[in-house]
């Protein structure tokens, strides 16, 4: 009998209590995400089923020796892609542990709290620098932002590479413009318009012509009675359409300013002029 699994989706919502994060350290190339967390406030209780293979890596006997020192309790896991740690000996079990270690300390839990999985290519030693060295980044992002990095390349129609995200989107708590034609992969294209939604927000889709007259630049503050305000370039404003000034419009107040110096000689827009405090 064929049985049809449901696809994997490229969201899931976690459940109260967890956060999760992926970064780029360096193990994939291109800028990939290749280094995860999956974060507990507190510890839990946790159970693993492992393979039943005689050759296994060696984060396998690290999540062995921690649950049953910790009683099936777990406070996060740490995943790396890239190396699967596998065929590396002792090195490679000192290795998981010392990655183990490295973020317990950093998580002010008992060691055995953590757990590490690695995924890869077998028999290379685990670059346990290249991880140690982005545990802080790591959990700045999954702690402090609580958002998943997403890394894209974007050009000009002449290939050129486009110098900021700031002339590329604006993101409000409603409505999101992307210059979507600028990013280049069709896969980065979907997961950001797919993050974008997920997380809520309407999309406004510019063109590379608007992004250069700065529709792209557009600041979403609040004022003191709670509204969301857009602070958008006379430049910009005049570059939308009059269905876009009215979606942008339905989302947030437009405050509407000439700064034709900066636009024209500094190569900045709105958002290189005020600064914004969270």
């Amino acid at each position: 009998m064929t049985v049809r699994l449901a696809p994997i989706p490229e969201h899931v919502p976690l459940p109260k209590g967890f956060r999760a994060a992926g970064i780029h350290c360096g193990l994939k190339k291109n800028q990939q995400l290749d280094l995860g967390l999956l974060l507990a406030d507190r510890a839990v209780d946790a159970a693993a089923i492992y393979t039943q293979n005689q050759l296994v890596g060696a984060h396998i006997h690290v999540c062995r020796d921690h649950l049953q020192k910790s009683g099936g309790k777990v406070r996060a896991v740490l995943v790396n892609a890239r190396n699967a740690n596998c065929a590396t000996g002792e090195r490679g079990i000192a290795d998981a542990r010392h990655c183990c270690e490295q973020l317990a300390r950093r998580l002010g839990c008992p060691t055995e709290q953590v757990l590490m999985a690695s995924t890869g290519p077998i028999g290379a030693p685990l670059p346990t620098d290249r991880i140690v060295s982005h545990l802080d980044p790591l959990l700045e992002v999954c702690e402090h932002l609580g958002c998943l990095p997403i890394v894209f390349e974007t050009v000009h129609n002449n290939g050129a590479p486009i110098y900021h995200t700031n002339v590329v989107m604006s993101i409000g708590s409603t409505l999101a413009i992307v210059a979507e034609d600028c990013i280049i992969d069709e896969r980065n294209k979907t997961s950001v318009r797919k993050l974008v939604q997920y997380s809520g927000k309407e999309i406004l889709p510019i063109t590379i012509r608007q992004m250069q007259s700065f529709c792209g630049n557009v600041l979403f503050a609040t004022n003191t009675l709670n509204q969301e305000c857009a602070i958008v370039s006379d430049t910009a404003w005049n570059a939308f359409s009059n269905e876009q000034k009215e979606l942008l419009t339905k989302h947030a107040t437009p405050l509407i300013v000439s700064i034709p110096v900066i636009e024209r000689v500094g190569g900045g827009g709105v958002r290189c002029m005020i600064a914004e405090l969270f």
